[in-house]
């Protein structure tokens, strides 16, 4: 369930790289106990760093962007599909699902603009490559 859920919070993040127009983000998370830390930079020169906490099948996020913004929410897992709400200091919403078959995650999620925001995570040993489109 931890690796599933880091890829859901990688995901969100990419999510809102595409919305800040991002042309690209790297970054690391690294998991000890319940407790997992998240560094993230983009393309753009902006960084985004904070923690998830995982109780049950339960993950809460807080997250924090180098403009002052910060992205809160939720990650709760029901039969194999995550379902995602996350909540942004500047008023804004993203909320979704995204669901594991094999090595691959299918993300699908909704933002407060009205935009669609879909894609893949693979998964090949430790490594992982997420794509997403917003339409």
């Amino acid at each position: 369930m931890k690796t599933l859920t880091k890829l859901i919070l990688a995901a969100a993040m990419l999510t809102v790289c595409v919305a800040a127009k991002a042309q690209w983000i790297y970054g690391t998370s690294r998991t000890y106990g319940n407790t997992t830390y998240h560094n993230y930079y983009d393309s753009d020169g902006g960084s985004t760093w904070g923690t998830s906490r995982t109780y049950g099948n339960t993950t809460y996020h807080n997250l924090y962007d180098s403009e002052g913004s910060s992205l809160n929410g939720t990650t709760r897992i029901y039969g194999g599909t995550a379902y995602q709400n996350f909540y942004n200091s500047d008023g804004g919403s993203l909320y979704g699902t995204s669901r594991t078959y094999g090595n691959t995650t299918y993300h699908n999620y909704y933002d407060s603009d009205g935009d669609v925001i879909t894609g893949t995570t693979r998964t090949y040993g430790s490594t992982s490559y997420t794509t997403l489109n917003e339409w």
